[in-house]
């Protein structure tokens, strides 16, 4: 199969059936899940496929935008240039999509999805940059986009990740980073005042339960402190129930405590939600065989569950949506005198392989690994090596699929 390096732009046409001109849009870019804000990066992979999203989003009758990307200003279309094959194909659905396939240096650049609401008369546009690193001055952020280094550790997480707000000095930040009602912990996040000395850590060093913060104003007698508000609250917090003992309840102390308890049952329960995450599992199998070549991602296009639409059918890959561990199996069917080698990769390092074919007969086969990911991580199928085409045909044994096990 002649194989293209190029890029693919799909891009949407939909008039209505009413033409006026009262129509108002917007432009939406997305990448890996992410949105990138007008003038923001989408930070690439060299050698992987990029794929840039554009959506119009509008409201009233009229014409909607017919979408094309540029870059450098200039119109990306059919013509070849410095050795860069350009595709145009139109679909239905207000969109279009920049597919860059084995991206290059060449593909660095200032890149623009551009709409006419009413053609020659009124244009939207919206702004990214295509970089492989981000510049100085600039964090990565959500693996996808760089953001500045003035609203790193700024007490405002900008990244879904959060990862703006970790490794933070904490105590720089305890004037200013927090309102008076709160106190930063875990990288400046910062936290209200009631979870102080709750016998609830909340950060994961322990700050808000340490003594630095909490006086002793009752000690069991394993030397444990505890607050005096958790005395003769009718809970035994002591091993030897010292706590409870001596105590002389009445209507408006055991009105308090009532309220006390309800407050940590409430409080409980948030926090247990926040550990639960809604099913994560998808299979997909192959709809046409494998020709391509070693290196190559196999595109599993015939998906028969996606619970979460985690994994994208287009890119032949799943994307974590949250840290946890997750479980994948890949199975593999090659024809007699026929054999292949499949790796599994996250973001672009093997974890599992599987090897089928057989020089007498059919031959089947399938590898499951159980592995931690964190939110965003890519999961797909590379071709390491295959004995020619049709090694691996189409069917619902040739499949991918995958579960999320538990957050962590």
């Amino acid at each position: 199969m002649l194989l293209f390096i190029g890029i693919l732009l799909y891009t949407t046409y939909i008039v209505d059936a009413s033409v006026t001109f009262d129509t108002n849009c917007s432009l939406n870019l997305t990448y890996r899940g992410f949105e990138i804000p007008d003038g923001g990066s989408a930070l690439a992979k060299k050698g992987r496929l990029t794929l840039v999203y554009c959506q119009s989003n509008c409201t009233g009758l009229g014409i909607t935008p017919s979408l094309e990307f540029y870059k450098n200003d200039t119109l990306i279309s059919p013509i070849a240039s410095s050795n860069r094959v350009y595709y145009t194909q139109t679909m239905q659905g207000r969109k279009a999509t920049l597919h860059v396939q084995n991206t290059t240096d060449a593909d660095e650049g200032l890149y623009s999805c551009e709409g006419w609401t009413v053609k020659g008369q009124h244009n939207i546009k919206r702004h990214f940059s295509l970089l492989f690193a981000c510049p100085i001055d600039y964090k990565m952020c959500d693996k996808t986009r760089c953001l500045e280094n003035s609203k790193v550790c700024n007490g405002v997480r900008d990244c879904l990740d959060e990862t703006d707000e970790l490794d933070c000095d904490t105590k720089a930040l305890l004037p200013e980073a927090c309102g008076v009602d709160m106190f930063p912990c875990d990288g400046a996040q910062c936290h209200s005042k009631t979870k102080l000395c709750d016998s609830f850590p909340d950060c994961s060093d322990g700050y808000d339960e340490s003594a630095t913060v909490c006086p002793c104003e009752f000690r069991c007698a394993g030397g444990t402190c505890i607050r005096g508000a958790r005395v003769c609250d009718g809970v035994p917090d002591c091993g030897d129930a010292a706590d409870e003992m001596g105590c002389t309840p009445n209507i408006h102390d055991l009105m308090q405590r009532l309220d006390a308890l309800t407050q940590r049952v409430t409080d409980n329960e948030v926090k247990i939600s926040k550990l639960s995450h809604d099913p994560v599992a998808f299979k997909a199998h192959l709809g046409v065989s494998i020709i391509s070549a070693p290196n190559e991602r196999v595109i599993y296009d015939e998906v028969q569950l996606n619970l979460g639409n985690a994994y994208h059918k287009h890119l032949g890959a799943f994307l974590a949506p949250v840290n946890g561990t997750y479980l994948f199996s890949v199975s593999s069917c090659s024809p007699k005198s026929h054999y292949s080698v499949l790796d599994l990769v996250n973001n672009q390092i093997p974890i599992g392989k599987v090897l089928s074919g057989s020089p007498n007969f059919n031959d089947c086969s399938s590898q499951t690994t159980i592995t931690e990911l964190k939110q965003g991580d890519e999961v797909y199928v590379l071709i390491n090596e295959v004995s020619g085409v049709d090694s691996v045909y189409p069917n619902a044994l040739n499949s991918f699929s995958g579960a999320l096990l538990q957050m962590v």
